[in-house]
């Protein structure tokens, strides 16, 4: 016959078994857990900082172009932009573009009396202002510069217009690449006592002291800008 206490004592220790094993159980699962949110936040802490940074990074703001109608595009084709002196006729637009359906072409008078065709903007600003200007230019083969240059001018003006200065791109001459979209640059700082400030598109024929040269050719030009760049003047 069994004895009651025995039997007891022997319940008990199944139970204390089937309660330890229960444990182990929820031991396991406690240390997955732990591994699971390790790896879930790591992940989602890199995406998130990779798409903040590289969206940072992209966005930046386009300086503000001064010009008005700088691809030519408006009607008439030279709106907004002025050549000096008023009656040179030596100008056109071209369907040649770099943009749109429009560009600017300069053409050399062919006349003998050489000298320079400005076709410029003018605005009003303060002395010790920074500007830059760029634009894309394009020397057809079809007509090619003979005793003929081109450039990017900033002119500089005292309010009288007694007072003068300017600041010149690289020039396109009969040496340099035709039918090729070719960008130039000129920064320019306003001098002291200056005010009057023209971004100018330049045409040259024929060199001084040679005025009665034969010249020929045309230059277009497009996608003009003109900025202010406070920083260029300091490290140029």
């Amino acid at each position: 016959m069994s004895h009651p206490f025995r039997l007891c004592m022997i319940a008990a220790l199944a139970f204390a078994a089937c309660t330890d094993k229960t444990d182990d159980t929820d031991m396991d699962t406690d240390t997955f857990d732990p591994g699971t949110d390790v790896d879930t936040d790591a992940d989602t802490d890199m995406d998130t900082d990779m798409d903040t940074d590289v969206d940072t990074d992209v966005d930046t703001e386009a300086p503000t172009n001064l010009l008005t109608n700088p691809g030519f595009e408006a009607t008439p084709g030279f709106q907004d932009w002025f050549i000096f002196p008023g009656e040179l006729t030596n100008r056109e637009i071209t369907t040649t573009a770099r943009t749109g359906a429009a560009a600017a072409s300069l053409f050399a008078r062919a006349d003998g009396t050489g000298g320079e065709t400005p076709v410029y903007q003018q605005i009003t600003s303060t002395e010790g202002t920074c500007f830059t200007m760029r634009g894309w230019v394009y020397a057809p083969s079809a007509e090619p510069l003979d005793n003929t240059d081109a450039w990017l001018s900033i002119k500089f003006f005292t309010a009288d217009f007694g007072g003068f200065s300017a600041q010149e791109s690289t020039r396109v001459t009969s040496t340099s690449t035709q039918d090729e979209w070719t960008q130039l640059t000129v920064i320019g700082e306003v001098p002291t006592g200056f005010v009057n400030v023209q971004p100018a598109l330049e045409l040259w024929e024929c060199p001084p002291g040679d005025r009665g040269c034969a010249s020929d050719g045309a230059v277009y030009f497009d996608d003009i800008e003109f900025f202010e760049s406070p920083d260029a003047c300091v490290t140029r």
